[in-house]
């Protein structure tokens, strides 16, 4: 199938959604924790369907069937689920004898945010990097108050495609493979790869204008182990752009399918080669790291809803089905406009767009017409020099149309939102393959999306197939941006303020909450060392108070960190979204000897020293908690019954060495020394 101007005959059905509404489910999800834990899913009904049948992916291994719904019924409740927990659910939309369409959600009840992000590997432009000065250091700044470990390499313009790789792959070695995420900044090497045309343009259906060849392909970076080769003859005819022509030997890779899984989600973040006109580049990349820690910081803020633009209503594949499957699952069902990107965008502000139509390279839609019905000098999804005239405001951009996935061309469409006036801060060439981004709605990034979306199992049926190819797993696939992106930030924590008692072995931790409406906030302290690299929790879970005090410190000079999380009620269940965390650091802290003013009320805690089985006696007062500290300072779970003498706790999972366990009693707190040896064998 050609997707090509010739598709304008359509424009009078341009709003209309047609085939991907057919081909796609969009699920919403209600998170229930009482009478017990629950999620009802529900979905739109179709006349065509005659039953779907509901499938969740466990902790690892293939999606399982938990039950098929026969039409006209559209719900489905799963009972067998915990709080805390995400499951991923798959749904088919079936006619007697076929799959018809289909769905993901990724949903839970009260999912806390994940504080062990690993590490993200920033690659700048050396040149660029010297340009831009403060912005890389701001950039790097707002990575770590996120959670990530940060590790930043500036590399020559004029490297190679595998000089590039070496360097990745030496990095993801010195971190102990930790790196999860790749951001590329600035002019670096583009890998190309294949013998392809994504977009139907052959020799055979457009001999004018012929795209077939090798594309770009930056999955060659985030795959770490598989094997990519140059041994191939491609150049078996004449494409418009150079770029694309691939000879054996000439630094093109020879695949179009990828040669193994890809292990790290990459991102290009490349505001290069538009016309001068529009500006100069430094400009650009200022102009978007702005925007990001804007919306990172949660100065920036988007309506709760997301837009389908369809210029392909009559196509079998339903290309904009993506927008319907992904965004039902941010916004619900209710929250889906659909209309012009171009128009809608420009006068309101969206968490998410889809865009399809027919394309060029700077280009994608039908013309616009006035109110008179004149055609503007415009298109409905839009061309590269409106995103430089108006804010088009979407966050995240998927475009599908010819020729601009190709993206390392000039005044290139799916470039253009991030670097024009837009506060866009992602794009994807989405419709073939089929892309999933229905992680994000429930606090996942889009590079996890991006990993979803290349590793797909292509065994489900969560693609569309067009003359036996489903386009899955080929090489093309990119993400344009960030792909540390998350759709929701907390407001970030700008200051914490660290005082200490007389005789400084007390820290109190103190913040203001001040438009911080329902967060709760996450504790951290480390020894000030360049070499201490490991958070040690302070609390077991998020507090709502604007302080806490550390009764056990560590001592000499610490970095203490608080970080706010606000719970998100939405279309995937409930989730924590995360703030930048802020930090300050305290010194002369003396090591703790005692709890100041503390009686001896007669309390007995025996044995000890333990190795497994612990009792408290309280003579009489009443046990409100009770909490474990290591002598790092570090606080650990405690599992303890009640007695009618005090309580009895085991702490067999412990390492061996010194501990103070601190008793919170009606009139006041006590504390006792714990020593835990090994048990013997």
């Amino acid at each position: 199938m050609i997707i090509s101007c010739a598709l304008v005959a359509c424009a009078g059905m341009a709003w209309a959604q047609g085939h991907a509404k057919r081909v796609s489910v969009a699920i919403e999800a209600k998170a229930h924790e009482y009478p017990s834990a629950h999620i009802e899913l529900t979905w739109a009904d179709d006349w065509s369907a005659t039953k779907w049948s509901i499938y969740r992916q466990p902790d690892s291994g293939d999606f399982e069937l938990l039950a098929t719904v026969q039409s006209p019924d559209t719900t489905y409740t799963d009972f067998s689920v915990k709080k805390g927990m995400a499951y991923t659910y798959l749904i088919h939309k079936e006619d007697v004898t076929s799959v018809l369409g289909f769905g993901l959600i990724m949903a839970g009840i009260g999912v806390a945010p994940n504080h062990h992000l690993g590490t993200c590997l920033v690659i700048w432009e050396d040149s660029l990097a010297t340009a831009l000065g403060q912005v890389v250091v701001d950039y790097t700044k707002d990575l770590e108050r996120e959670g990530w470990n940060v590790m930043t390499i500036k590399e020559k313009s004029g490297a190679s495609v595998t000089r590039l790789k070496a360097v990745i792959q030496d990095a993801y070695t010195q971190s102990d493979s930790s790196i999860t995420h790749l951001v590329l900044i600035g002019r670096l090497a583009v890998p190309y790869s294949g013998y392809m045309a994504p977009d139907g343009h052959t020799a055979l259906t457009s001999p004018d204008r012929d795209h077939q060849g090798a594309w770009p392909s930056d999955a060659y970076y985030g795959d770490l182990d598989g094997i990519w080769t140059d041994e191939l003859d491609l150049a078996l005819n004449k494409p418009e752009r150079n770029l694309n022509l691939n000879r054996k030997g000439d630094g093109k890779f020879d695949h179009n399918v990828l040669p193994g899984k890809v292990e790290l989600a990459v991102g290009r973040i490349y505001l290069e080669k538009f016309n001068q006109v529009y500006g100069r580049r430094e400009d650009f990349y200022r102009r978007y790291f702005a925007q990001l820690h804007a919306h990172r910081s949660g100065a920036l803020r988007w309506s709760e809803q997301a837009l389908v633009n369809n210029g392909f209503p009559k196509e079998y594949e339903g290309f904009a089905g993506v927008g319907f499957r992904s965004f039902s699952p941010m916004v619900g069902q209710a929250g889906l406009v659909r209309g012009s990107l171009l128009e809608h965008a420009n006068s309101t502000s969206f968490l998410a767009s889809y865009g399809c139509g027919p394309g060029d390279y700077h280009k994608c839609g039908f013309p616009l017409r006035n109110a008179s019905g004149q055609k503007v000098d415009s298109f409905s999804v839009g061309q590269t020099r409106d995103f430089f005239r108006h804010e088009i405001r979407s966050c995240v951009n998927l475009l599908f149309g010819s020729y601009f996935g190709d993206w390392d061309s000039r005044d290139n469409l799916l470039r253009a939102p991030l670097a024009g006036l837009s506060p866009s801060l992602a794009t994807i060439w989405a419709g073939r393959p089929v892309v999933h981004l229905h992680g994000m709605a429930l606090g996942q990034t889009i590079g996890q999306s991006l990993l979803v979306t290349q590793n797909v199992d292509i065994n489900l049926f969560s693609f569309i197939e067009t003359m036996g190819i489903t386009h899955e797993r080929m090489t093309h696939l990119a993400l344009m941006g960030d792909p540390t992106l998350r759709l929701r930030y907390a407001p970030a924590l700008d200051q914490v303020l660290l005082t200490a008692n007389e005789p400084r072995d007390r820290v109190r931790v103190s913040w203001d909450t001040t438009g911080m409406a329902g967060a709760r906030y996450a504790l951290w302290h480390k020894p000030n060392h360049p070499d201490s690299l490991h958070w040690y929790a302070l609390t077991d879970s998020a507090i709502a108070d604007d302080h806490f005090e550390n009764v056990r410190p560590l001592a000499g000079s610490s970095v203490y960190r608080v970080m706010p999380v606000q719970w998100h009620q939405g279309f995937s269940g409930s989730y924590g979204v995360r703030g930048l965390w802020a930090c300050d650091t305290i010194h002369h802290i003396k090591k703790p000897v005692g709890m100041p003013g503390a009686k001896d009320w007669g309390l007995a805690m025996y044995p000890n020293p333990a190795s497994d089985r612990v009792q408290v006696k309280i003579n009489g007062h009443r046990l409100r908690h009770l909490a474990l500290y290591g002598a790092d300072g570090r606080r650990f779970e405690v599992n303890y019954t009640l007695t009618n003498e005090g309580a009895v706790f085991h702490l067999g999972h412990l390492e061996s060495g010194a501990y103070v366990v601190v008793l919170a009693l009606d009139n006041g707190r006590q504390w006792k020394r714990l020593l835990m040896i090994e048990q013997d064998r």
